[in-house]
């Protein structure tokens, strides 16, 4: 009998009425190493949060927080670390978002499409560069409305995702945390700021203030953390409905009672 069934499962369409499942086996980008790239630049911004931290302690010491922002260039490992960390996250973002987008429209034709992070992630920083470099009243307005289209176009992207994660199964979750996490983050050092600036002169010591610099930065380690579930899920969701082989999935129902009857 299992002869028999193995020889349904790989008879060509002309013999069983339908389409052969090994024939189902699409090709797929693929997205494990731009998902190393994208978490590996979010652990180094981690690293240079903490370089941050670093850096500001003479300022600790003296009870001024500098609202926890030192320039890039004031110190250079810090700058370094946050220009490359920054830049390896984007890309590895824009790598993954693409290709992730043109393997979920294989296996569920109805999801995201790989031109959206196209045009958001590459056209979107060119409007925002071409706004800081004109000049003229109009500056002002081109800049903050390519910010907004790029703001605007990351949470359609990542809720795009979000959808197509649950449609095929992955981690959705992760993926509205891509979206709330930095945000709560900003939302905490402005926060910070405030309350920093109503504390009482004897709170603002170098260990009260390292703390709640520390503190922001687990939001940071949360974007590692979910950035890697994010697209790790997703990945193995899309290789899991790719999969259309004998020993990878039972067949059907009526593969399996042709089978029978031959058999008998």
């Amino acid at each position: 009998m299992w002869d028999q069934w193995a020889a349904e499962m790989a008879a060509p369409a002309a013999t069983s009425g339908r389409r052969s499942r090994r024939q189902r086996h699409r090709w797929l980008l693929p997205t494990r190493g731009a998902a190393i790239i994208a978490t590996l630049g979010w652990v180094g911004l981690v690293l240079a949060q903490m370089m941050l931290l670093g850096a500001l302690v003479p300022s600790f010491d003296l009870g001024d927080t500098r609202n926890f922002v030192v320039p890039l260039d004031e110190h250079a490992w810090f700058g370094a670390t946050t220009i490359v960390s920054a830049t390896a996250a984007y890309l590895g973002w824009l790598w993954w978002t693409v290709s992730a987008a043109f393997n979920v429209r294989r296996v569920s034709p109805l999801s995201t499409s790989p031109v959206l992070p196209i045009i958001v992630y590459l056209l979107g920083p060119i409007g925002v560069l071409a706004g800081l470099e004109m000049r003229g009243p109009n500056r002002v307005t081109v800049l903050f409305l390519a910010l907004a289209a790029v703001g605007v176009g990351h949470v359609m992207v990542v809720g795009s995702f979000r959808s197509a994660a649950s449609r095929i199964g992955a981690q959705s979750d992760e993926f509205a945390k891509l979206l709330w996490l930095p945000m709560a983050g900003v939302v905490y050092r402005l926060c910070v700021n405030v309350v920093v600036g109503l504390l009482p002169e004897e709170w603002h010591t170098t260990m009260v203030l390292f703390g709640l610099g520390a503190i922001g930065a687990m939001f940071v380690c949360g974007m590692v953390l979910s950035t890697w579930r994010a697209t790790t899920s997703f990945e193995y969701a899309c290789h899991r409905l790719n999969t259309r082989t004998l020993g990878a999935e039972l067949p059907s129902v009526g593969v399996i009672g042709d089978a029978l009857r031959k058999s008998g």
